[in-house]
């Protein structure tokens, strides 16, 4: 069973397989338009919202009093700079703590392997005080672990939003303490119709325009498009970056996507959509020869939800059935008048 297509018209094989002779048919009235000379490069994808390539809202991991803030809302920052400190004092207490633990131990193997060598105590006490090395060892890097959870610093480089704690105050584990948003460079991310993922690759380029600057366009690269299709609106998660250093496009801003224009791009002849009679064998138009509707084989290269370009089958002036194709047979005789809105 056949499925209908927006703006497509079906042309069964088995109807198309015997035409009547031209002359036992009357002449049928149809619609029809002269291809015109355009181009789609610059025509727009889809719509998008810029995202943030990384964004994580940092929180406390245990409970303590914020003993120093070190940035401001809006401030750019540099990975591993130190954004909070809590409290430390305990912390780096239990850290000389350790570490006098981890000399003491390592003293008395050192002292135990000299009293083995001369046969004064047995393999076993070495073993023992081994042991109690690593355990120091291990006490240590737990120590310097809970000091590090004072000190929170920026896990890459970004922007930073609202603080949610102020110096001075108490804070809980898992309490949110400030955002940070990665947006040099920053994604685009659009929807794209299923019947155009082919005219689509990862590494293309493609050009981005939004309202808050009228005058400006933002060039970018393809960087993913989702394996699959969403089921609902039939269409695909298509992922661009765009290079921001100056943070002029940020994260929830709307913009316009479009392919990057060639400049050896050659204007090719453009037909609405709505002309094309879609068979097995590929895409078809009925040509006007004469006065009759010859059914013509073309190629297509880019297309949007009105337009297609024909790189091969039809010339800049010819005349093709824009409306009316499903009373036609190949050689057809028609009648027409011209679309003259196209």
């Amino acid at each position: 069973m056949l499925k209908l297509l927006p703006c497509f018209f079906l042309v069964l094989s088995a109807a198309c397989a015997q035409t009547p002779p031209a002359g036992e048919m009357p002449p049928q009235a149809v619609i029809l338009t002269k291809i015109q000379e355009g181009s789609l490069q610059n025509k727009m994808m889809g719509v998008g919202t810029f995202t943030p390539y990384n964004d994580v809202t940092l929180k406390a991991e245990i409970p303590g009093c914020v003993e120093k803030s070190y940035v401001k809302e809006g401030q750019s920052v540099k990975e591993g700079q130190k954004l909070f400190s809590l409290r430390a004092h305990e912390s780096l207490a239990k850290i000389k703590k350790a570490e006098a633990a981890v000399k003491l131990s390592h003293n008395s193997l050192e002292r135990r392997k000299k009293l083995k060598e001369k046969e004064f105590i047995s393999m076993q006490d070495v073993e023992k005080a081994e042991a109690e090395l690593q355990t120091a060892e291990a006490d240590l890097i737990l120590a310097k672990e809970d000091f590090n959870k004072t000190q929170i610093c920026a896990p890459f480089s970004g922007v930073l939003s609202m603080k949610k704690v102020s110096k001075g105050a108490y804070v809980s584990p898992n309490q949110d303490l400030i955002r940070i948003q990665d947006v040099d460079p920053i994604h685009l991310v659009f929807q794209l119709p299923q019947k155009d993922i082919a005219l689509m690759a990862v590494g293309d380029p493609v050009v981005a325009k939004t309202d808050a600057y009228p005058d400006k366009t933002f060039p970018g690269t393809i960087e993913a498009i989702d394996p699959s299709v969403n089921e609902t609106n039939r269409s695909v998660s298509v992922y661009a970056t765009f290079s921001n250093p100056h943070y002029l496009l940020i994260p929830g801003l709307y913009a316009h996507l479009y392919p990057a224009a060639s400049p050896s791009l050659k204007k090719t002849p453009v037909i609405p959509e709505q002309a094309l009679v879609v068979q097995e064998s590929g895409p078809h138009v009925y040509k006007k020869v004469k006065d009759k509707a010859i059914l013509t084989k073309i190629t297509l290269g880019l297309r949007t939800a009105d337009q297609a370009e024909v790189v091969s089958g039809l010339q800049v002036g010819d005349e093709i059935v824009l409306e009316g194709q499903e009373k036609l047979f190949n050689g057809s005789p028609i009648v027409g008048s011209y679309n003259v809105h196209h």
